[in-house]
């Protein structure tokens, strides 16, 4: 007989039926228990453990995986970093549009203060 098929067939009282996993802590080895699918897959307290858990029974890998976490804590960062910049720069960007245009007008000005300064020195 196989070991599935001597567990139970139990719902949670969400009506969903419970699942099985096995605990692999020092305390309970190989012990399965019964848990709702929905705390199951969406608790971070449960997937928390499970990364201790790991780490606990794979020292070896324990400094790879926390360079990995602290890599992909980074990126996040960077990338924070990068949308503000991006922001900045639009915000620049149009700051420069606008100082484009008051060179432009004074240019005008000046262009215009000089053909009428010529004329009056021609009249003269």
């Amino acid at each position: 007989m196989s070991s599935s098929s001597s567990i139970p067939h139990i719902e949670c009282k969400c009506g969903l039926p419970l699942m099985t996993p096995t605990s692999w802590t020092r305390e309970n080895p190989a012990r399965r228990f019964g848990v709702c699918p929905d705390i199951y897959l969406e608790n971070k307290q449960y997937k928390y453990h499970l990364y201790e858990m790991h780490l606990l029974l794979n020292p070896s890998q324990k400094e790879e995986l926390e360079n990995e976490v602290r890599s992909q804590e980074e990126l996040a960062v960077l990338q924070v970093e990068f949308a503000d910049m991006e922001g900045q720069i639009r915000q620049l960007m149009e700051e420069l549009k606008k100082s484009q245009k008051n060179v432009f007008f004074w240019k005008s000005i000046v262009i215009v203060f000089g053909v009428v300064a010529s004329f009056i020195v021609v009249m003269n």
